[in-house]
């Protein structure tokens, strides 16, 4: 047993005074109660502060990336972006009717400049807007995309529109007057057989038919002409290059010195050196000056060998 001289009683000294246990169970549960309910209220703050924070962090780091991104950016594409915002308000002005950026805004389309891809469509409506209200280039630039699509006569109409408005097109407009000439004879006869020309084939086919006799006579000039007509599809026949040595050949047998130097060309064309160097060495030998091509020609058939 022990003695409690606070409130004067005996007691267990195992379980302790009842009276002091009591009393600190209330003082417990209320020092308990204020502490939890203050750790309660830093905590809760503590919450609060924390969400605040993560919040503003949220905020800064999406600031970061946005600045990360511009930064990463490089100078072509900072440069596209300022060119799309000016294309932009240029965009905007032409449409509401000024002329001088409607000329530009077919420019970036003519051209495909930068921010826009090239669409001749576009550029042609946006220039004859300008053209329509006396832009001189633009007339200019109608009347160019005018002239590509062979329309030669809305070509001139614009170019001397730009023309009365100060534009120096004299050479231009006679060269699209020629061009306009050409066409429509080409049209004429595309769409007419023109008989004037026939006598030409009829000649051409009389003129082959007696050189063909004259070459199987054994003729070298002949056979060097129809191997000419072979080589590059003159008078009608059609270009055969096989056909074209043949007669080369012929001819060069017969003693004809170009007729070698062309069937040396055709050999060399089809890398057959060694047929090639006979041809030039037989021309030389006839008293043609070709000792660079043989040498040329040389080397060609060391490395064809070597490789």
């Amino acid at each position: 047993m022990k003695y409690c001289e606070t409130h004067d009683i005996w007691y267990n000294y195992k379980e302790g005074c009842p009276e002091c246990t009591k009393v600190g169970r209330i003082v417990g549960n209320v020092v308990g109660g204020v502490v939890g309910g203050a750790i309660y209220g830093i905590g809760w703050a503590g919450k609060k502060i924390y969400d605040s924070v993560k919040e503003k962090n949220v905020e800064k780091k999406k600031d970061f990336s946005e600045t990360k991104a511009r930064i990463q950016k490089s100078p072509k594409d900072l440069h596209k972006e300022e060119h799309r915002i000016h294309f932009e308000k240029k965009l905007a002005l032409a449409n509401q009717g000024d002329v001088e950026t409607q000329f530009e805004v077919g420019k970036y389309y003519y051209y495909g400049l930068i921010v826009v891809e090239k669409n001749i469509e576009k550029a042609f409506e946006w220039f004859l807007r300008a053209a329509e209200q006396g832009h001189a280039e633009a007339n200019f630039f109608v009347g160019s995309i005018h002239s590509e699509q062979k329309n030669y006569s809305e070509a001139l109409k614009y170019y001397r529109r730009a023309e009365a408005r100060g534009e120096d097109l004299k050479d231009v407009i006679q060269s699209t007057i020629k061009a306009k000439k050409a066409h429509e004879s080409v049209q004429r006869m595309r769409e007419e057989p023109v008989k004037e020309y026939e006598w030409e084939k009829e000649a051409y086919t009389r003129l082959f038919d007696e050189k063909l006799m004259l070459a199987n006579q054994g003729n070298a000039e002949a056979q060097y002409e129809l191997g000419l007509w072979y080589r590059f599809g003159c008078g009608g026949v059609t270009k055969d290059t096989e056909e074209a040595l043949e007669w080369f050949l012929k001819a060069a047998d017969c003693g004809h010195i170009e007729a070698d130097l062309y069937a040396g060309e055709i050999y060399v064309n089809l890398q057959n050196y060694s047929e090639a160097l006979k041809c030039y060495r037989r021309a030389e030998s006839r008293g043609k000056d070709v000792g660079n091509a043989i040498q040329v020609i040389e080397k060609a058939a060391l490395y064809q060998r070597i490789f």
